[in-house]
């Protein structure tokens, strides 16, 4: 599958944006939540400063009534996000166990720590009440109190009894340590805040931050919104960009891309940059001028007389044979000469060749530049030279050809004497060929030399 260079540049940009967004995205959403969370905990413990107090003196004087007051018990029950309360610790003064649980489930604090024998002594008190009260001395007021107690601590130690075994196990026991720590499947915090009593004690939380899902989506969608800006900007900048390095690039290459004849050198798109791409239109800028060189070298060499600088017969034959070809399909007039300079041999006999050679440079030139541009002058061999004369009748070739023949033979040399030139003309005739037109024109030629030279003889058929 093709990928163009542009495709490949912004594919590539956009993946590295869409990494270091990823990147910074996930720091950012990470940053957030640990804010979030920072700030839960930072709350809870700030407003639990009173609940640690209280529970301080409790468990400093083993009494599990200042814990089980209304007032406390309504303190704690107002955070709404408590699920559950483990205050531990040793009184103060007994060394005692202290261990109270509050559960949002009954919305009571209750005593969780008991010696093994308590209800046992419960009971037997119980029953050495119930005989004092059989006896005639007794204060029957006094001792109904304490019966009356005896069975409230029963009851409540029963109570208290049920509560620890229904209680939820799910709330697991942490040590200070671990504190604050969260339960990010059950959307939990625990904490765990030292007494200030002497001995020392805990005061262990657990908290229901289930609203951190939905702070955790919020995020999300915060974040994945800048995404969507971010990609949308990041698109366009990367667009523009790709555009900027791939259009010189493009322009280059369609111009590389056009038919070499057709280039020009000094037109090379993006030559003017300092870029990579600069470099490259250079390089290419250079190479196709010594292309360019070589191909007018070469076609020089092929098609142009080397001591003459015109046409030469591979040229003519070349253009002959198009110019037959396109007569066979659109019919036109068409008028060859030959043209042969009088006495050459003679002329380089008495002045050397090196004479002779600017004799016959001058006379090309001289015929060259005074032909027509649709005209075709080249040199068939040695002094003879041959004129196609494009959509031009015979009678015009005749007078153009009188006019060329008159302006060589006004030509001068400054050491050799004038020369002159015999023409032999004819035109195209249907079903012609090459061989067939010059075989007309070179008898005309031969009777041009035949009447005395320095003329122009025509060959109708």
């Amino acid at each position: 599958m093709f990928i163009s260079i542009k495709s490949k540049i912004f594919l590539s940009h956009l993946f590295l944006v869409i990494l270091l967004l990823s990147g910074l995205s996930y720091k950012h959403y990470i940053n957030s939540l640990d804010d979030y969370i920072n700030n839960i905990i930072t709350s809870y413990m700030n407003s639990s400063s009173s609940i640690v107090t209280t529970s301080s003196l409790a468990i400093s004087g083993a009494n599990y009534g200042n814990i089980q007051l209304p007032s406390f018990i309504e303190e704690v029950s107002r955070n709404k996000n408590l699920l559950y309360l483990n205050i531990t610790g040793l009184s103060d003064y007994t060394s005692k166990k202290f261990n109270a649980v509050y559960n949002k489930k009954y919305e009571t604090i209750y005593r969780n720590e008991y010696s093994v024998d308590y209800k046992k002594q419960l009971e037997e008190k119980l029953k050495k009440f119930v005989s004092k009260l059989n006896s005639p001395s007794s204060d029957k007021v006094k001792i109904n109190f304490l019966i009356e107690r005896t069975y409230d601590k029963l009851e409540q130690y029963n109570q208290n009894i049920n509560y620890a075994k229904e209680s939820n196990t799910k709330y697991i026991k942490i040590k200070p340590s671990e504190s604050p720590y969260i339960d990010f499947d059950n959307h939990i915090l625990y904490l765990s805040l030292k007494t200030s009593n002497k001995n020392g004690g805990v005061v262990a939380m657990v908290f229901d931050i289930s609203q951190i899902e939905k702070i955790r989506l919020k995020i999300l969608k915060d974040l994945l919104i800048e995404i969507l800006i971010a990609l949308s900007f990041s698109i366009v900048i990367l667009n523009i960009l790709s555009n900027k390095i791939i259009g010189p690039l493009n322009k280059l290459s369609t111009y590389m891309s056009n038919d070499f004849q057709n280039l020009n050198a000094n037109t090379t798109p993006g030559s003017n940059l300092k870029d990579e791409i600069g470099i490259l239109s250079k390089a290419f800028k250079v190479l196709l001028e010594a292309v360019q060189e070589k191909q007018i070298k070469t076609e020089r060499k092929a098609y142009y007389d080397s001591l003459t600088g015109v046409y030469n017969r591979n040229k003519l034959d070349e253009m002959f044979n198009e110019e037959i070809q396109r007569l066979k399909r659109y019919p036109a007039n068409l008028s060859i000469a030959i043209m042969d300079i009088d006495k050459f041999k003679n002329f380089n006999d008495t002045y050397g060749h090196l004479i002779g050679d600017e004799v016959l440079v001058m006379i090309a030139q001289n015929v060259n530049s005074n032909v027509r541009n649709t005209d075709v002058f080249a040199r068939w061999g040695g002094e003879e030279f041959v004129i196609l004369f494009k959509e031009t009748s015979i009678e015009e070739a005749i007078t153009i050809t009188n006019k060329l023949k008159d302006k060589i033979q006004a030509l001068e040399h400054n050491i050799a004497e004038g020369t002159t030139a015999s023409f032999g003309i004819t035109q195209y005739i249907e079903g012609d060929t090459v061989e067939t037109i010059f075989k007309r024109c070179d008898d005309a030629l031969y009777r041009a030399k035949e009447n005395g030279r320095n003329r122009v003889e025509v060959s109708q058929a």
